[in-house]
């Protein structure tokens, strides 16, 4: 288990958006305070003061699913994981598919699977896969930070195919 439920966080998100919208239709005369963790306070006239909040970002950055033991799949299957993977995107989660025999590869594509997902998403093997997802973190947290560039979270992640 991942420990993230995309279907869970995404019916948060949207119960949050819901609480939102239906609080904005209530504004008529209201005094919007900024709290110091960052979160809105709502206050309505003749209603107790309302937080909203969304839920957190999930912990995990990159769910990879190793295909070695798999033999066979047939379009429900592709289907599905179709479906995983747009569930864990929706939510921010790359969904990663190591170790595919050449038979898997021949069913995703026969099913229509990279028609509809990227081909980025498939490794020859699990190291491969982990070490592209730690070089997209790298790259993530470059970008957010400003500290690093392009070429740096590159370096990094020759660094670490390096250590192998």
């Amino acid at each position: 288990q991942t420990g993230v439920d995309p279907s869970l966080l995404m019916a948060q998100r949207k119960k949050a958006e819901g609480e939102r919208k239906k609080l904005e239709k209530k504004r008529a005369k209201e005094v919007k305070k900024a709290n110091h963790s960052g979160k809105e306070t709502v206050e309505l006239d003749g209603f107790i003061p309302v937080e909203v909040v969304d839920p957190p970002a999930p912990r995990v950055k990159t769910v990879i699913l190793d295909c070695g033991p798999f033999n066979f799949l047939d379009s429900v299957a592709v289907n599905t994981l179709t479906q995983v993977h747009k569930d864990y995107k929706s939510v921010g989660v790359r969904f990663l598919l190591a170790h595919c025999k050449a038979n898997i590869r021949d069913q995703l594509v026969s099913c229509g699977f990279f028609e509809k997902i990227e081909s980025d998403n498939l490794f020859i093997s699990v190291h491969d896969a982990v070490l592209f997802s730690l070089a997209e973190d790298a790259k993530e947290e470059a970008g957010e930070h400003g500290h690093q560039d392009r070429e740096a979270a590159e370096a990094t992640y020759l660094e670490m195919e390096s250590e192998v």
